[in-house]
């Protein structure tokens, strides 16, 4: 049975999962200024792919609209990228008619995503208010030990999001977003293994909330070198600088 130590570290948590025949030390944080930790973390990577959703064959069912619920680039219930697939698990509720196609994911721009999801630029992923969305992570098969992403609008209608990463065997880490967060925030998330990892699963579940959906946008999947101390140690006092200067404020 695995067994799990968990300290703080700045800016996130780090999280060891440890089998009779491995261990993985699991590093998941989350920055506030995401531009800077986007830069530092894509500086560390030997190599690696990111999706902006910017060219994504089309299913076919844009739609205009004046009401922005009811407006999006494309829907699906599961979208296939160069980093894996995201598909809707469980939707945050239906209302008559489904008339906003709830049971599927969207991908939306400026035009019509709805206000607080505007993640970088051009087009995102939007959850759709779904209370559970699982993305199959790959890049072809290549090895990985490196994720990044934009997380935009999380945790401003009561949920507390939960990411969960696993493999199905010695690499399985949470982490969860405790606390509210104003309309429109957006973070930028890492997860780093000391390990190389070829397929995983990272869950994202806002649990008892209906309606609190979140945008995700250039997701990077990577590798950085073995170990990846120098990345950890980066991320770290990058997190440790914008705790000190919200201790300042």
């Amino acid at each position: 049975m695995k067994a799990f130590m968990k300290t703080l570290l700045a800016g996130g948590a780090l999280l060891a999962a440890a089998s009779t025949t491995q261990a993985a030390v699991i590093s998941i944080n989350v920055f506030d200024d995401a531009a800077a930790a986007e830069a530092l973390f894509l500086s560390k990577l030997n190599h690696h792919v990111t999706e902006d959703f910017e060219n994504l064959p089309l299913h076919g069912f844009a739609q205009s609209h004046s009401n922005d619920q009811l407006a999006w680039v494309d829907t699906a219930t599961t979208f296939q990228t160069s980093v894996g697939d995201f598909t809707l698990v469980t939707p945050g509720g239906t209302n008559a008619g489904d008339t906003e196609r709830s049971t599927e994911l969207k991908i939306e721009d400026s035009s019509t995503g709805e206000e607080g999801r505007e993640v970088a630029s051009g087009n995102w992923l939007d959850s759709n208010d779904a209370k559970k969305v699982q993305w199959n992570i790959s890049i072809g098969g290549a090895p990985f030990n490196a994720i990044g992403f934009y997380l935009a609008d999380a945790n401003d209608q009561g949920a507390r999001l939960i990411l969960k990463l696993t493999d199905g065997s010695e690499v399985d880490a949470t982490y969860q977003l405790t606390s509210a967060l104003p309309n429109g925030n957006i973070k930028y998330i890492t997860l780093t293994s000391d390990v190389s990892i070829s397929s995983a699963s990272l869950i994202f579940d806002t649990g008892y909330a209906a309606r609190d959906g979140w945008g995700i946008d250039n997701v990077t999947v990577g590798q950085v070198p073995e170990p990846g101390t120098l990345l950890l140690l980066g991320l770290g006092l990058l997190g440790l600088g914008a705790a000190r200067r919200r201790m300042r404020s």
